[in-house]
């Protein structure tokens, strides 16, 4: 059987994670026109730029939302943060735990007073997840075992090109916790980062695969 390399251009210490909005804030993003809602996401990244505080282009969001499934009445929103290679500069952890903390303490902090930030919901914070080195080195072979299986349907291929950041995250952290790989096939709430061509076929194979290794 033939495999693709890939080769996955990904930071250790990049961070993947949501935020949510509250009732109010859910309500009014709803209402948004699509060029309203870049708007909205562009003054949040702003803003908790400022607050945190973070440099100009390490805090980004893909500037969509999906209802949070625990809580069909509130909006969860995606936030990336980029590593940095400056020792002066905050490390990914030290910013995903300012974040959390401002959000938490939104009474006390700026969050409350932001265009787009007073929407946040103080009793959510911020989850997000960091890549494991340890388990940097299996991404390729999962990878392969996925791409052996699907054979022509290059739909995969295209998909990890484009969001490979995502997809090797998820995929690290599937390891830990198999159920969250269900994830880059569900497409929650139109994230076309979970919209992996994956079939259920694919799936039980990397189940197996973790199996394995566990």
């Amino acid at each position: 059987m033939n495999s693709i390399i890939f080769n996955v251009l990904v930071k250790l210490d990049d961070i993947t994670g949501i935020l949510r909005l509250t009732n109010k804030g859910t309500q009014y993003f709803l209402g948004l026109s699509g060029s309203e809602k870049q708007e909205f996401s562009f003054y949040l990244i702003n803003e908790l730029t400022i607050m945190i505080p973070i440099e100009e282009g390490r805090l980004f969001s893909n500037e969509h939302g999906q209802l949070d499934p625990t809580d069909m009445t509130k909006i969860l929103i995606s936030i990336f943060i980029s590593g940095t290679k400056d020792s002066d500069k905050m490390t990914t952890s030290e910013v995903k735990t300012n974040l959390d903390q401002l959000i938490k303490n939104k009474e006390y902090t700026g969050i409350s007073m932001g265009h787009s930030t007073q929407d946040l919901d103080e009793t959510y914070g911020f989850y997000g997840f960091s890549l494991s080195s340890n388990n940097f080195i299996i991404i390729p072979h999962i990878f392969n075992i996925i791409n052996d299986y699907l054979g022509a349907k290059r739909r995969f291929y295209k998909w990890v090109s484009k969001y490979g950041r995502v997809a090797t995250s998820l995929v690290l952290l599937s390891i830990i916790l198999i159920n969250t790989l269900k994830m880059l096939k569900s497409r929650i709430g139109g994230f076309e980062h979970f919209n992996a061509p994956l079939s259920d076929k694919s799936l039980k194979i990397i189940v197996a695969a973790d199996a394995e290794n566990g």
